[in-house]
């Protein structure tokens, strides 16, 4: 039996590093619920592909909420899309440029 309101490990170690937060990915039923899909069904994925929301790669059916965000933003106009989003930044190094080069 667990208690709904106590608080998960998972969480106290992200309140004390909030760099764990970056970690946290969803699942496509997450993603989808969050949306307001019944789960992940055709019309889900096709919305997914409409916006351009991708699953991280080599992760099937996990998706990355900063690039959902991302997304997001750029269909509602929040934000311009990045110049380049076909260009995969995979060193800590690259990721921290292509942070400051976006603000």
């Amino acid at each position: 039996m667990t208690n709904k309101g106590a608080t998960s490990v998972l969480d106290l170690f992200t309140i004390s590093n909030p760099s764990v937060a970056d970690l946290v990915m969803l699942t496509g039923d997450q993603l989808a619920r969050l949306q307001g899909f019944e789960g992940v069904t055709s019309s889900f994925r096709s919305w997914c592909t409409q916006v351009g929301i991708t699953t991280v790669p080599g992760r099937r059916d996990i998706y990355d909420p900063r690039h959902v965000r991302q997304r997001l933003d750029a269909i509602q106009m929040n934000h311009p899309a990045p110049a380049n989003t076909d260009v995969l930044v995979s060193t800590p190094m690259q990721q921290r440029k292509a942070r400051m080069s976006h603000g």
